[in-house]
Order: C-alpha cells, then sequence, then structure tokens
C-alpha cells in the first residue's frame, strides 16, 4: 500500500482499539512503535545505515571512554541539545557546525550536547572539527541501556509486549513485530529514558532541544522533569505523517512521548496540523537558522557565475526507487543529447543512500552528471544555491528548493503522493515521464518561485523568533 493508505490504516486500527493506553513506565508503548508500523505496512525498501565507513573496537571504546566523565560528571547548562551527526553540514573555515541549532549557540556557549552518530563518515571526518562539539556520544548510554534491559528486564512490559505484538501480527498482519522484538524495543525505551532523566537533572538546562522526532526518551525524561522539550522542525510535518499527531490521540495526549513544544518554519506548517491534538501553545512559527543564511547568499552569488546557456539541475536522493530513478535519468539525458545544454548534480541522502558506486557505475562516461555523497561537500543547500531547477520524489528538499526560490518538480515513483499539498497549490509539477522533464529544462529561463511563496514554507527572521519564543515559553512556565 501506498504512504496515506497505510497512515490512514494506521488511524483506524488505533480508534477502533485504543491501542495507546497501553504504558510503559507511563507512557504510551504504541507511540514508539508507531514508525517502524508505518514503515512495515508501507513495505518501504528505507534501512538506514550508520557505517558510512566500517567502525572499530579501539574507536568505540575511545567514544565510550570519553562519554563517560561527561555522563558521570556533566556541566550545568542553559541549553541540553540532542543533535545527529548528520547535522553538521555547514562549513566555516576548517570547522563544521549543526545546521539547525549552533548558530543560535554561538551567543553565549552555555550548553551540554550529545550527538547521536547517525553516520560514521560524517562522525569521523566532522565531529572531531565541530565548532561546537558535543561533550558525549549516545553510545555509552545506548549501551548500558542495552545492558541493563539484559540483565533487569521491566516486569510490566513482558505481557504487554505480548499484547500489543497481538495487536500487529493479527490485526494488521506484520509478522515481524513478535512478542519478542517489541519487548526489546520497549525495554530500551525504559532504561533509556531513566539514563536520561539521571543525566538531565546532573545538568540542570532550562530547556531541551532536539531535531528528531524519535527522541522519545528525551522528551520523556525531560517532560517528567517538567523541563520544555522542544523540537525544531525538520524536513516535513504533516498531519498524515506517522510522527504527527491525530485527533483520535488527544485523549492520550499526556501519555505521549513526544516534544512540549515544536518550533516550526512557517504558518503553512501550523495550519497544516491544526485540529490534530496539539495543545494551544504547543507549535511555535520561528522559521529555520539554516534557511536565513542561505537566502543571504542565494541573494549575493545568484547563479551570475555559471554558464547562461547551461541549466543546472540538481536530484536529491532518499534511498527508494534507485532503479527507476536511474533509467529515468538515463533516458532524459539521452532524449536531451547535446542540443540542451545542461548540467546534473545528483546529491545522495546522507543516511538513506550510501552506495555511491551505483550511480557513478551508472553515469560513467558522462560528463553533465556529477554523483556527491550525503557526506561530501557542497552541502544540499549550498547546491541549491546554485541551481535553476530542483528534483525529487517525496522529500522536504521539495520545500527547501522554493524557499530559495528554485523551482522543483516532483518524479512520479512511488511515494511522490506526500508532496500532493505542493502539487494542488501549484507550487511544484509532477513529472511522469522522461520528455515532460526535457521540457521542462528547456523552458527553464521562464521558471521563478515567487517571494511571497517562498515565505510562505519558511517565515524570516528565525534568530529573533527562537529568542523570542523561549522567553515566553519560559516566562509561562514561572507563572
Amino acid at each position: 500500500m501506498d504512504m496515506l493508505q497505510a497512515v490512514s490504516k494506521m488511524n483506524e486500527y488505533e480508534k477502533k482499539h485504543g491501542v495507546f493506553a497501553h504504558l510503559v513506565d507511563g507512557w504510551s508503548a504504541w507511540w514508539l512503535l508507531r514508525l517502524g508500523i508505518y514503515f512495515h505496512l508501507c513495505d518501504l525498501p528505507l534501512k538506514k545505515d550508520i557505517a558510512g565507513k566500517r567502525s572499530d573496537h579501539f574507536r568505540t571504546l575511545v567514544r565510550l571512554m570519553r562519554a563517560l566523565p561527561a555522563f558521570i560528571f556533566p556541566r550545568k547548562a542553559r541549553y541540553f541539545i540532542v543533535d545527529s551527526s548528520t547535522s553538521l553540514t555547514e562549513q566555516e573555515g576548517s570547522r563544521y557546525f549543526s545546521a539547525w541549532i549552533d548558530e543560535f549557540l554561538l551567543a553565549d556557549r552555555d550548553y551540554f550536547k550529545i550527538e547521536k552518530i547517525n553516520n560514521l563518515a560524517f562522525h569521523y571526518a566532522r565531529g572531531c572539527r565541530a565548532m561546537l562539539p558535543a561533550q558525549m556520544t549516545a553510545d555509552l548510554m545506548q549501551l548500558m541501556a542495552f545492558v541493563l534491559r539484559l540483565i533487569c528486564p521491566p516486569r510490566e512490559i513482558r505481557s504487554i509486549s505480548s499484547e500489543i505484538s497481538r495487536h500487529l501480527v493479527e490485526g494488521l498482519g506484520l509478522a515481524a513485530f513478535t512478542p519478542g522484538t517489541v519487548q526489546k524495543t520497549l525495554a530500551h525505551f525504559y532504561w533509556s529514558k531513566r539514563l536520561m532523566k539521571y543525566l538531565l537533572r546532573r545538568v540542570k538546562p532550562d530547556f531541551v532541544l532536539v531535531a528528531d522526532s524519535g527522541d522519545f526518551n528525551v522528551a520523556a525524561a525531560g517532560r517528567e522533569l517538567g523541563i520544555p522539550v522542544i523540537e525544531f522542525q525538520h524536513g516535513l510535518f504533516f498531519n498524515n505523517l506517522p510522527k504527527a499527531m491525530a485527533a483520535h490521540m488527544q485523549p492520550y495526549e499526556k501519555t505521549l512521548p513526544k516534544a512540549s513544544h515544536m518550533f516550526l518554519y512557517s504558518q503553512y506548517w501550523h495550519e497544516g496540523l491544526s485540529g490534530c491534538g496539539y495543545a494551544e501553545d504547543e507549535l511555535r512559527v520561528v522559521g529555520s537558522l539554516r534557511m536565513d543564511r542561505y537566502r543571504k547568499q542565494r541573494q549575493h552569488k545568484r547563479t551570475s557565475s555559471r554558464k547562461a546557456d547551461t541549466c543546472h539541475i540538481l536530484l536529491t536522493t532518499q534511498g527508494m526507487n534507485k532503479d527507476l530513478l536511474i533509467s529515468f535519468i538515463k533516458e532524459f539525458l539521452l532524449l536531451a543529447g547535446k542540443k540542451l545544454p545542461l548540467f546534473l548534480t545528483i546529491k545522495m541522502h546522507p543516511a538513506y543512500d550510501l552506495n555511491k558506486a551505483i550511480y557513478e557505475d551508472a553515469f560513467a562516461g558522462d560528463g553533465r552528471v556529477k554523483i556527491i555523497s550525503g557526506t561530501e561537500e557542497p552541502s544540499t543547500y549550498a547546491l541549491l544555491v546554485e541551481s535553476h531547477v530542483h528534483l525529487s520524489v517525496s522529500s522536504s528538499s521539495h520545500y527547501d528548493a522554493l524557499g530559495l526560490g528554485v523551482p522543483t518538480a516532483v518524479l512520479a515513483f512511488s511515494g511522490h503522493e506526500f508532496m500532493q499539498p505542493l502539487l494542488d497549490l501549484g507550487h511544484a509539477r509532477v513529472l511522469s515521464s522522461p520528455a515532460e522533464l526535457v521540457t521542462m529544462v528547456e523552458h527553464w529561463r521562464d521558471l521563478a518561485v515567487p517571494q511571497e511563496v517562498s515565505e510562505s514554507y519558511f517565515c524570516t527572521a528565525a534568530m529573533e523568533n527562537i529568542r523570542r519564543e523561549l522567553e515566553l515559553i519560559q516566562k509561562s512556565k514561572q507563572k
């Protein structure tokens, strides 16, 4: 089934069976599994490979040893940050900084940061050169949670795991969710939440800041301690995505391990989540620090340095539909021939698309194509700044492109239905064949994104907005 059908099926089953009522240490067990359920219903070939580069026991041991004193004797800080390796996309000189938060932290550097390693190549190449380095990686706490769930499995979880497994196997036909599999996930959350709570008690932050809806242990621990947990929007956030609330979940809202506040890109995203059960003050519009920074670059740089007769196309991948995508682009290049001056850059996803050789082999010898892995420079935003046309299937990069004033097109492969809102508004076009892409590129000079469209997806002045909203949240807490 497609992605929208999967979400609809989950919602209907949840309404009928009240599955959110099963609690682990006070938090909804079903919410912890929901994204995995969604992927299995869609049969998505999305398996995140954190390798990027082969790990070794010595480096792992070094990370664990470095993390230990930071965990036992953490320093107090105003901001507690949970970040990912692949957030280190921005470069200044020889240093890298996190795209979504570091610019804000530079003002006073009063932070405690944990790095989740979701790509070892990013971690090895950039983590050691981070402008605002993490005090520790998440490896130690993950290892401790793993050991604790083996030697001290929570008693309450076994019966809950069996019941939830029954719903998933018999009710939704997902045989992969055996009682043992479910129990591992729930027990890991149980202990990782308690470890995070210990650390937060020591750091005593005013705010917990995250950019991943999957940081369940962080959200639950922060909320138990009464600390505002703020999730910065990262990518798409629609009401029909599995990480978003729906109206039928509202009675269980206090038991869902999610952030207490969401910082969104614009009013567009806020309106899209209206009626979904979020509290009145939970959703805040702030914009994007990264978008503001690259808009300035786009204004100053534009594409004046490019040849005026060459259309520069950026294709961002997601690790899905690889064979179809390659065949589509090959036929497009064949149809374009030499009569249509173009240069195509393929930028690979940093976490879900790691095999560069597949694309290099497919386009070997074609001087019009350049392959850039997710761990290589330039970043997606830097490439967008100098592009005339953007292509993808179902990605937040469609919105990023529009935010930077770059016309975008949706390739009609599996998953593209999530871009229907853009298509309905006429802010993107769907391409069902390589010939349609040829026609689009032939008229690239006539394509433009109005400023009001750009700012409808990303409002401006993110730095000022973030400071304002944090101050309001703190004042509200003090009342």
